[in-house]
């Protein structure tokens, strides 16, 4: 598998939870990006964020968070979305925001949505619109029209043609500035759309990484989640962090779990969302047949990541791969935690092999026990610098404040 272990040269402490975006004496970068003059004064115009909804989810929490940081800094800032548990937040905070589903279905769907979105710009001075996924992007793009407002657009997930060539691509590659989440959707849309590659910047979605870091867990929170989910148990813990679907790979994560039996282990499986009935109880089927009964687990809708992460001894952040972005694998290096991923999408480009984690085969049961087998037979101080080596890239690729720069340095290049 190409194991190499490296001591990593930097030590990085806990976010304090201040915002290193704008705390240099005059105007920064930031402060320009967000529309603020060296005399404080915000330039006439609003930078609004545009996406479907503000509910829970990295997407909506990283465009909350981009709008709440313009506003902080003295800029005008407004949201556009069908609403959501964010949506209070931000509306406190004297972000002004527009319910606007973006979503709709039916025949007044996208165009209903467009025409409010082109009625609203009537009465919003916007100098920069930032449009977040394939299709605000195209909505947005219509709404504009021939307006001198500058058009910024996030893609989070893969395109729907592997060359970015569909028509929410399309749309959205016309925007002045394009951001996606990884190298892997940059190289897919300039394969498709080669003159759009100096237009595309990568910007991982900014996470809060205190809240998975380990040293926010309490013994009362350790000992609170172990209680909850039933697992007293010695042996090294293994997670998967993954919705209950077709797609997810549980039945080759459970076939790689069944060569293991002469190991000592327990695996979690953590579910996000309701997830597919029909298909947890075939995994529950495939557990009994297996013999599995007492080392796999279900848990269902943790409220406690940071803790359920602090037990674990490797996290397994995707099984068949093909992602965009591999949130759960940047979560667990957040936490702290070697993680294994498969050699497809970005996936393969969040981890270095035998540094920070392990890649193994995408959708294949083999390469994922051997993968497992050596992730749990690390010597302890071999695996302490391999967790080091994983929150140091958390530090360094999704500190939210780190890509909230970013996002305004793209924003700068338009604006000054």
């Amino acid at each position: 598998m190409g194991i190499k272990v490296q001591s990593p040269a930097q030590t990085f402490a806990p976010e304090t939870g201040s915002s290193a975006v704008g705390n240099a004496g005059g105007a920064s970068v930031a402060q320009q990006a967000a529309g603020v003059t060296n005399s404080g004064a915000a330039d006439s115009g609003a930078i609004t964020q545009v996406l479907p909804h503000l509910e829970s989810g990295p997407i909506g929490r990283f465009a909350a968070d981009i709008a709440l940081t313009v506003q902080r800094l003295g800029g005008d800032s407004r949201m556009v979305s069908a609403g959501g548990r964010f949506a209070q937040e931000v509306q406190r905070a004297h972000v002004l925001h527009e319910n606007i589903d973006l979503e709709a279905k039916g025949p007044f769907g996208f165009g209903g949505a467009s025409a409010r979105l082109n009625t609203l710009l009537d009465s919003w001075p916007c100098r920069l619109i930032h449009s977040h996924g394939a299709n605000s992007a195209q909505m947005v793009k219509k709404a504009i029209g021939t307006r001198a407002v500058h058009h910024v657009a996030s893609l989070y997930r893969l395109p729907d043609t592997d060359k970015g060539t569909d028509t929410a691509s399309r749309a959205l590659l016309q925007a002045d500035k394009v951001i996606v989440a990884s190298d892997f959707i940059k190289k897919l849309l300039v394969s498709g759309n080669p003159d759009a590659a100096d237009r595309i910047s990568v910007i991982p979605p900014g996470m809060a990484i205190n809240a998975v870091h380990p040293s926010v867990v309490t013994a009362a929170r350790l000992s609170r989640l172990v209680r909850k989910i039933d697992v007293s148990t010695d042996a090294p813990i293994i997670l998967f962090p993954a919705a209950i679907d077709a797609t997810a790979g549980h039945g080759v994560l459970l076939n790689a779990l069944a060569q293991m039996s002469d190991a000592p282990w327990v695996c979690l499986l953590a579910t996000i969302g309701p997830g597919n009935r029909k298909i947890r109880t075939q995994i529950q089927a495939q557990v009994e047949k297996l013999g599995l009964q007492s080392r796999v687990h279900f848990v269902d809708n943790c409220d406690d990541p940071a803790t359920l992460y602090k037990l674990a001894s490797v996290v397994i952040s995707s099984v068949m791969g093909n992602l965009a972005f591999d949130y759960a694998a940047a979560e667990a290096q957040s936490a702290g935690k070697l993680v294994l991923v498969p050699n497809s999408g970005a996936s393969q480009d969040q981890v270095n092999a035998g540094e920070d984690g392990a890649i193994f085969e995408a959708g294949d049961a083999e390469t994922l026990c051997m993968a497992l087998r050596w992730s749990l037979g690390l010597a302890p101080d071999v695996r302490a610098e391999i967790e080091h080596a994983a929150t140091t890239r958390a530090y360094k690729t999704y500190k939210r404040e780190e890509a909230i720069k970013r996002v305004f340095s793209v924003y700068d290049t338009l604006l000054t």
